[in-house]
């Protein structure tokens, strides 16, 4: 998988420190203050020496530019030290990951990992309302919606094939040209997640999803790219 998005920069909060475990607290408020290429280079020979401390995995997660890359690392850790000083961190990553690209159906399961497993843990009052994620539009509704004729011809654009979520507008930038080279409309949204402003990358414009879902594997072989089709909000 190609190196496309930047991953979100998180609201970082300290945890007890275990022995076995680096105390990485620091770091996170640094990265949390805007200094995280000076993190990244600093703590680069840290992270590599020490491939099995959860804490470092956190880090290295945190640090990644590369959100799916990003998202392995915290399954990772949840799957193997779930009970780490940041295991409750990584379900919260994970939450927040798949809420911003609209995956609400995962962001919900994440939430509620986090209640059910993390009970005391301070991020579960930075939860989105149980409501909104069940109201939220659901990649895996059973239905297929049926769009009217009447509703495609007043808007015959209704759906597009999300690319990428990034922090960083350069990234943005960089893949909406990728897409525009060959030839796709593109078009870079904004979508605010746990105080974290995303660039969204949307390409292509579709007037029914399945129109989108066909042209979804043509973007993936391309670009190398798990996309995902949304609806287009006007």
């Amino acid at each position: 998988m190609k190196k496309l998005l930047v991953f979100i920069l998180f609201t970082l909060f300290a945890a007890p420190v275990y022995p076995q475990e680096a105390s990485i607290s620091a770091y996170l408020k640094r990265i949390e203050a805007g200094e995280r290429d000076a993190v990244k280079t600093e703590t680069a020979q840290l992270i590599k020496s020490n491939p099995t401390d959860p804490s470092y995995i956190f880090l290295s997660a945190v640090l990644m530019e590369d959100a799916e890359e990003a998202v392995k690392n915290f399954t990772f850790i949840l799957q193997n030290y779930p009970k780490s000083n940041y295991a409750d961190a990584a379900v919260y990553r994970l939450y927040l990951y798949f809420y911003a690209i609209g995956s609400y159906m995962k962001a919900e399961g994440f939430a509620k990992k986090l209640r059910s497993d993390y009970p005391s843990s301070s991020y579960i009052k930075m939860l989105a309302p149980q409501k909104d994620l069940s109201t939220g539009t659901k990649e895996e509704s059973p239905k297929e919606e049926t769009v009217k004729k009447e509703e495609i011809k007043k808007n015959s654009e209704l759906f597009t094939i999300q690319v990428g979520a990034f922090t960083s507008d350069k990234n943005a930038a960089d893949l909406k040209r990728r897409f525009e080279s060959e030839k796709f409309t593109v078009e870079i949204g904004e979508k605010t997640v746990g105080g974290t402003e995303l660039k969204i990358v949307y390409a292509g414009k579709y007037r029914t999803k399945s129109e989108a879902e066909a042209n979804l594997p043509v973007i993936q072989r391309l670009f190398d790219i798990e996309g995902r089709v949304v609806q287009l909000h006007k």
